[in-house]
């Protein structure tokens, strides 16, 4: 259950893979996921409070937006 005033928000490394990353954030911390479009790169961090089928769910997590793709390094 999300909390009032958090968004739910899920991340795949490609449109076609069925494991995603999911999290709760504020939605006042973060106002550009309302703008955000299919395929912009976000930053995405937290601690793993679970590993299921579909989804690794993360605690504590933050976002970034980045303005490039992200580099490996």
């Amino acid at each position: 259950e999300v909390l009032p005033g958090f968004a739910r928000v899920l991340f795949r490394s490609k449109p076609s893979d069925i494991k995603y990353v999911a999290v709760d954030v504020p939605v006042a911390d973060y106002p550009w996921l309302a703008t955000l479009r299919r395929g912009e790169p976000v930053q995405v961090h937290g601690r793993i409070t679970d590993v299921g089928a579909s989804a690794i769910e993360l605690k504590d997590a933050g976002l970034l937006q980045l303005t490039e793709p992200a580099r490996s390094a």
